[in-house]
């Protein structure tokens, strides 16, 4: 069995299909995989330092964002690497690494994993149309939840000879209550009374993740349900410095400076999961299986998450979370107020992270996939 692989990536932001990608290929190079990560812009990722020391990184700097010659060098290395299975971590880098390269690498097996569902523009929904037809006949590729095959097949026409559906997951013991000492002064130094509720939204800060529509729901807490008016929103996740100042002024304008926390990027979100008392996805595009949505699942947070993406296929209703429209600051502040005065039973949200979503059995399923 061939054992060398690359894991190629068009940058390493701070998402979930990089950080996806990054423990994938951990997973690999520590199951004696020669792994190489390729990455198409500069290397100034916090991601980097938590790539296993064994992994080769190979930077080929792309001149423009549509280099038509990048795929050259691309394939010079993975030929000196003697690299036989690919695994391309969205769209965009299909199309840098295939353009003009459609009969090349013959032996090569490539695997194309698919981390978006609803594109946020009309012109994201042509790109992608686009990018799609330079998947071929041979390729695998790997949709990371059923809702999002039927997307895929059903808005982009999209129908993959071979074709998987598999599951995120996480590290279950890194993600686990009381492995991370966090000061027990934490909310004091938030500003957060002892007992009053915290509710986590923890995503890049883009206007498709809804934020905006998160801060609104929470004034609608407060103004609607009396008795959570001391209720907290707290954001992890860093963002463009104009839409930030955007959210900014719109909670100055509620008056909820008290009450909305901007905690920005954070290398090790643990400690927030420990102060949460539920957790909150507001998007209303590009979500498909929030990694985020199952750390604090592995924490026993109950989920608040709008039904996009697979939303429906993680929320178990009444058991693990609740679902909601997404743009309806009614469903969404709802939603909170019924899961903050409805203690769900966290021991039982934590198992179903464990049965059905740990980063082990993610990666036996990969593996299978790619033997």
């Amino acid at each position: 069995m061939d054992k060398s692989i690359a894991i190629v990536f068009n940058g390493l932001y701070i998402g979930g299909a990089e950080k996806f990608g990054v423990a994938l290929a951990n997973k690999f190079s520590n199951h004696g995989y020669s792994t190489t990560i390729f990455i198409f812009k500069k290397l100034d990722s916090p991601l980097l330092g938590l790539i296993d020391e064994k992994i080769e990184i190979v930077n080929i700097q792309r001149k423009s964002k549509f280099d038509i010659v990048l795929h050259k060098q691309f394939d010079r290395e993975i030929r000196q690497r003697n690299i036989k299975k690919v695994f391309i971590i969205g769209l965009f880098p299909l199309f840098l690494i295939r353009i003009l390269s459609f009969n090349k690498n013959i032996g090569i097996d490539y695997y194309i994993s698919l981390h978006s569902t609803i594109p946020d523009s009309l012109k994201t929904y042509l790109q992608n149309l686009f990018y799609l037809r330079f998947v071929r006949k041979t390729d695998s590729v790997l949709f990371i939840c059923n809702n999002q095959k039927v997307f895929y097949t059903d808005k982009y026409f999209f129908k993959p000879k071979m074709a998987e559906v598999i599951y995120n997951g996480v590290d279950v013991e890194y993600y686990k209550p009381g492995v991370v000492d966090i000061l027990k002064n934490q909310k004091e130094i938030m500003k957060i009374g002892e007992k009053e509720p915290v509710i986590l939204l923890a995503a890049t800060i883009r206007p498709e993740k809804g934020h905006a529509y998160a801060i609104e729901s929470l004034r609608r807490l407060h103004i609607e349900y009396p008795d959570k008016s001391n209720a907290h929103l707290v954001f992890v996740g860093g963002g463009e410095e104009s839409y930030l100042d955007s959210l900014k002024t719109l909670v100055k304008k509620y008056s909820l400076q008290s009450f909305v926390h901007f905690e920005g990027s954070q290398r090790d979100v643990r400690k927030y999961y420990e102060l949460a008392d539920i957790f909150t996805l507001t998007s209303f595009s590009v979500e498909t299986f929030s990694l985020a949505a199952l750390e604090a699942m592995c924490y026993g947070l109950p989920l608040s998450l709008t039904n996009i993406g697979g939303a429906s296929e993680m929320v178990i209703e009444g058991k693990n979370g609740i679902l909601t429209n997404a743009k309806d600051i009614e469903s969404i502040s709802t939603s909170w107020a019924f899961l903050l005065n409805n203690k769900l039973d966290r021991t039982e949200i934590r198992k179903i992270a464990l049965n059905k979503y740990s980063l082990d059995y993610m990666f036996i399923r990969y593996q299978q996939a790619i033997n």
